[in-house]
């Protein structure tokens, strides 16, 4: 027992530089860069569709300070009437909403049931993620969230 437990624990920085060396960037130090440095606009988007696709995020947690590298999962959950067309998934980043759509899809695993992505990294500081998803009437769900890299 003891054996097993000394030896879990010297593994464990193993595993996490393992982890670190598969991450993949969310974003690049430029383009965080270019948006916290760009002026702030108003946001356009209108009133959501009524029974518009919603996407609700599971992981990460706005309040939490994430690690590098860390993980996204989130749920899309269609209307009764409708189904979620994938190939309409959208995914930009901050206020310029720089598209991060194709880096996302490289890395993550996108379904009708939502997009998880493992190993994300991304600069220390404070970001902003929108996404967008339709579903079968052509109705769009949008969704920005907020996280804060340690």
């Amino acid at each position: 027992m003891f054996r097993r437990s000394l030896l879990s624990l010297l593994l464990l920085p193993l595993a996490r530089n393992a982890r670190a060396a598969n991450a993949w960037s969310l974003v690049s130090a430029d383009e965080v860069e270019r948006d916290r440095s760009a002026p702030r606009k108003a946001l356009t988007r209108g009133l959501a569709l009524p029974n518009a696709p919603q996407i609700q995020v599971l992981t990460p947690e706005e309040s939490a300070r994430l690690p590098h590298p860390f993980s996204v999962h989130a749920k899309f959950i269609p209307a009764p009437d409708a189904t979620i067309v994938v190939s309409s998934f959208r995914a930009t980043y901050g206020w310029l909403e720089i598209d991060i759509t194709d880096r996302l899809l490289q890395h993550a695993r996108v379904t009708a049931d939502g997009v998880a992505a493992e190993d994300v990294d991304a600069p220390s500081g404070e970001h902003r993620v929108n996404v967008s998803i339709a579903d079968s009437l052509g109705r769009v769900g949008h969704r920005s969230f907020r996280f804060t890299i340690a």
